[in-house]
């Protein structure tokens, strides 16, 4: 009942639960557990009731007592949650107090809600309760307001620093928006005053958040403006501060050009190494600084970067193997470096390189152990251990695979303690598990349907993070691709069940799609409609991405397979939908083997369609003939993109011979006329045995009955030989309804959506 107790309260400070509803519930729980010292749960609930009726100073009192009681006990986290109760809901009020009262008595009560504040977001960050610190924000925002007007000059200076170590502590915990907030104001209130002490920190900080959070363009303008100031000319440690902060900006920034953003950090790299040049103690702060550069390349996502980084993360690194008796900073950084370059390695996903990546891992471990009993430790153990999964996970190589899953099953032993005790985020910890999950798929010892199952619970917890996290959107893009590239893979049926449970994230990630610019959540967007067969949404959905310069070339590929899939449907005699047979020229500019594939495609569909129309085997023999060339002419496409390219040939090819054969025995033995496009070509037999090793037994099989029923009818009399014809017509249809999955069609697009999405890697922690 704690439990439920805690993710009342929780649900409470992020205001998806009112307080009447919350006290309510609190009430239940009081009666439902009288026996076990209900007195907590109703001292609780008159907390919440003097919130309610606007008493701020009967509930900050009942909280100080609750508190003081529970001090004491083992779990903190509850005594902790009281008091940002009272911060989150009392406050307010006691600010609007200090408004009457003269400025002698304001700024000191001013003052101890400040600190009051203060202390509630650092027990938010330790509780990870991150949608909680916004309304926190404002709350320290108008304090800090309330007593820099006052005019007191040292107690507004004191605040200041105060509020400057706080956005510190925010930008560490990667929350932007608010350190972002609280250091513009600081801005105002340095420049106004002249804090010169502070200014400069406080402006590095606001461009570095401005760069984290992509306002390129307004932290280039605070990094310049500093960048010219003779007091930062003249300081050589301050200059070279600015110019690596502005090599940040502009490596992040996709309008900059990689060339001048490697040149700015260049040049920050040469004034660090000549102010440690005349020292005698190890280059750290040039090893730093390369740190920085090397992981803003990675950072920044793009794959032609990641030697670059690596040649930077390679000249940190030795300068770290030179220290000897690190200290711990040193300690942290050495295993960052190690870290950085174990992942810009597996990145690199070729056998060679993840070995590589391997290794550096391990190092880090190594040098990890002499973290141990440091807070640290097992967060950052857990971290190395999830990359090493990821790397593993998305390596060809089968060998890296049951390395793969040990790391994870590591890094979710460590994370489910971590989250439990409010160290790390639930979006980590449900990360190490998708990617286990992921993992096991393709082992091939694994039972799949207990996995789908484990997937289909883990998808399922994603959703309540949206309203809270907005990297949700991309965790769960992310996950429903793998779990489908993953299931076309290795030929895994998605049941009902996971199907609906997709559609529904799939209707939540609309939102995402309209807000959140990221082509990992647009990309995902095309998964669901081809798993639901809904080719009306994908049609709809690709047309909108054609204008998306990242994924327009997916989206006429799926364009094209929603047209194609629907040609497949409309090619049933039941139907009265019509047969397109005209595809987008980028497509064969994309893929031609695809296009002609769907040209010949197509072709059939057509001739299938006429004769239930008509019943005309000339007509008939013609469309054969036509269908067959089409899929003959795949023989003579070369290309470059080796994704299910054989199993494309080998289906077209295996099919055409079957084709060439039907229309010809129609021809020859029972009077059709075929109409030739131009002049008859030469007949040459189509050699198609050495695809043979390539083909599912049911297609093989299929054909030969085919072949068999042809070779019959040869010396049959029409009326004799039209059953086994209608035969062979039907297993043609059947061919149409069947040949993509023998050619393995969709391996071919998803593999060309997941190259566009991995143009520009996802960066996990």
């Amino acid at each position: 009942m704690d439990s439920a107790l805690k993710a009342t309260l929780r649900e409470i400070l992020y205001a998806s639960l009112s307080l009447d509803d919350g006290l309510s519930a609190i009430q239940n729980f009081a009666i439902t557990n009288e026996k076990e010292g209900s007195s907590l749960y109703f001292d609780i609930a008159r907390i919440l009731e003097e919130i309610i009726l606007r008493r701020p100073g009967l509930a900050s009192a009942k909280v100080t007592e609750l508190t003081v009681r529970l001090a004491f006990d083992e779990d903190i986290a509850l005594c902790k949650m009281l008091t940002l109760l009272d911060a989150r809901y009392n406050t307010i009020h006691e600010i609007a107090e200090c408004e009457l009262l003269p400025d002698i008595e304001a700024i000191p009560k001013l003052l101890d809600i400040h600190g009051e504040l203060i202390q509630a977001m650092i027990d938010a960050l330790e509780l990870n309760l991150r949608p909680l610190l916004p309304f926190l924000t404002d709350a320290v925002l108008v304090t800090l307001d309330g007593i820099s007007t006052r005019g007191h000059k040292a107690t507004t200076e004191m605040v200041v620093h105060e509020s400057h170590y706080l956005s510190t502590l925010l930008s560490e915990a990667r929350i932007f928006d608010c350190a972002e907030a609280i250091l513009n104001r600081l801005m105002s209130l340095t420049s106004e005053d002249d804090f010169s002490e502070i200014v400069f920190d406080v402006s590095l900080d606001e461009a570095s958040v401005l760069t984290e959070i992509g306002l390129y363009n307004e932290s280039r303008k605070i990094l310049h403006d500093l960048r010219d100031n003779p007091k930062v000319i003249n300081d050589p440690s301050k200059y070279a501060a600015v110019l690596l902060q502005l090599a940040v900006n502009e490596t992040r920034d996709d309008n900059v050009s990689h060339e001048t953003a490697r040149a700015i950090a260049d040049e920050a790299a040469q004034r660090i190494d000549m102010i440690t040049d005349c020292d005698t103690s190890p280059k750290e702060g040039l090893a730093l600084a390369l740190l920085v550069v090397g992981s803003n390349i990675l950072v920044n996502g793009w794959r032609e970067a990641v030697p670059e980084g690596i040649e930077r993360l390679q000249d940190a690194l030795k300068i770290f193997e030179g220290i000897e008796d690190p200290d711990m900073s040193q300690t942290v950084l050495h295993v960052k470096c190690l870290t950085g370059l174990g992942f810009a390695y597996g990145l690199m996903r070729d056998y060679e390189h993840v070995s590589k990546s391997l290794r550096y891992f391990n190092q880090a471990i190594t040098v990890l152990e002499k973290l141990r009993n440091t807070k640290e430790y097992e967060t950052d153990l857990a971290r190395v251990h999830n990359a090493i999964g990821w790397v593993c996970l998305s390596s060809e190589s089968d060998e890296f695979w049951d390395t793969g899953i040990e790391s994870f099953e590591k890094a979710i032993g460590m994370r489910n303690t971590l989250w439990t005790n409010g160290e790390i985020s639930e979006l980590e910890f449900l990360g190490s598990k998708v990617g286990l999950a992921l993992s096991l798929i393709r082992s091939p010892d694994a039972h799949r349907g207990s996995i789908i199952d484990d997937m289909h619970s883990i998808l399922s917890q994603y959703a309540p993070l949206f309203p809270t996290d907005r990297r949700a959107f991309i965790e769960t893009a992310i996950a429903i691709y793998n779990l489908v590239w993953l299931s076309i893979r290795h030929s895994i049926e998605i049941p009902q069940r996971m199907m609906r449970l997709l559609d529904d994230i799939d209707k939540m990630l609309v939102e995402a799609r309209a807000l959140e610019d990221s082509v990992f959540v647009h990309g995902a967007s095309l998964v669901v409609p081809y798993l639901t067969s809904s080719w009306d949404s994908l049609q709809k959905r690709a047309s909108l991405l054609k204008e998306n310069p990242q994924l327009a070339i997916i989206a006429h590929l799926a364009y094209a397979l929603a047209t194609a899939k629907r040609n497949i449907h409309a090619s049933n005699m039941e139907t009265v939908s019509t047969i397109s047979d005209e595809f987008d020229d980028t497509v064969y500019s994309i893929d031609p083997l695809l296009a002609q594939y769907w040209k010949g495609q197509a072709r059939l569909g057509l001739t299938i369609k006429h004769y239930y129309e008509n019943k005309d085997y000339s007509a008939l023999a013609t469309g054969l003939y036509a269908a067959s060339q089409e899929m003959r002419s795949i023989e003579n496409i070369s290309t470059d993109y080796l994704e299910s390219a054989e199993f494309i040939r080998a289906t077209a090819l295996s099919l055409s011979k079957s084709l060439m054969k039907f229309a010809m025995v129609l021809a020859e033995h029972f009077g059709a006329s075929i109409e030739f496009e131009g002049s008859e070509p030469d007949p040459v037999e189509l050699e198609t045995e050495q695809y043979d090793f390539l083909l599912t037994g049911d297609w093989l099989g299929l054909l030969k009955i085919s072949d068999s029923y042809l070779d019959l009818v040869k010396d049959l009399e029409f009326s004799q030989a039209q059953p086994y014809l209608n035969a062979v017509f039907s297993n043609t249809a059947r061919a149409l309804r069947m040949m993509d999955t023998v050619s393995m069609i969709e391996r071919r697009v998803f593999a060309h959506l997941g190259d566009m999405m991995n143009a520009r890697y996802y960066l996990r922690k």
